[in-house]
């Protein structure tokens, strides 16, 4: 017979509250990552009036100055020392960002050119997808560092995702929002789509400032005098290693 499992020691499990508070942390992850894509076709391309075949190449540029920009921020993270640890500094920063640039998505004109309003939402999606980096890999970084216990980082990825769909059903509801008659055009009286979503985006910006910076207070790092005395790494050695593996 199998041998039963271990016990978790008291110092390796992590309290309900930073469980919680990382889990919550995590909808930021959604919002940032997702829920851009899922409004898309109902804002940029309804609302704005922009072509559907600009929208995905304009993704697509997100997705490439992702690639070349997720490694580069893991890596001044990894190297980051400072009072705070490695993680904190820049999840406050970079959450602060994200959800102070998250409304700024939705300020294009429909009367503008195409060019005009894909140079706006190529140049600010930059800009945030920035930001958002600047938060979210220092973030995911905090998961197996909060314990070195299996069983406590299981767990801790469980109220992750339980958050990750309350934050997925609460994106479905952000294009009805955006239809209340509040938001029609007071002059034809049809809804404006354009206009609810940038009073939602502006209550959403600050949800995601709130969420997003909980673990820069609540989560500390562990062992930060050994982390101190850890020798930083150089960046392309590490990069040539993972395509090497």
């Amino acid at each position: 017979p199998s041998a039963p499992p271990s016990a978790i020691r008291s110092e390796d499990r992590v309290p309900f509250l930073l469980k919680t508070a990382y889990g919550a942390s995590g909808m930021v992850n959604y919002f940032g990552g997702q829920l851009l894509k899922v409004l898309s076709a109902s804002i940029f391309v309804t609302g704005m009036g922009m072509s559907p075949a600009h929208i995905g190449w304009v993704f697509l540029v997100f997705r490439l100055w992702d690639a070349c920009l997720d490694p580069f921020m893991g890596w001044i993270s990894d190297n980051t020392r400072s009072r705070w640890g490695r993680r904190r500094p820049w999840v406050l920063i970079g959450g602060l960002l994200t959800g102070a640039i998250f409304p700024l998505l939705w300020l294009g004109q429909p009367h503008w050119t195409e060019f005009g309003k894909l140079a706006y939402l190529v140049g600010t999606g930059l800009v945030f997808y920035t930001a958002f980096t600047v938060w979210v890999m220092p973030f995911q970084s905090m998961l197996t560092e909060m314990t070195p216990d299996t069983d406590e980082r299981t767990s801790i990825s469980a109220y992750f995702s339980f958050f990750g769909k309350v934050a997925a059903i609460t994106g479905t509801w952000v294009w009805s929002i955006t239809q209340l008659p509040i938001f029609n055009d007071p002059v034809t009286g049809q809804p404006d789509s354009l206009h609810g979503m940038r009073v939602v985006g502006l209550t959403m910006g600050l949800a995601i400032m709130m969420l997003s910076i909980l673990p820069a207070f609540l989560i500390k790092e562990r062992n930060p005098e050994f982390i101190a005395r850890q020798p930083k790494e150089p960046f392309w050695p590490n990069f040539i290693r993972t395509f090497e593996n």
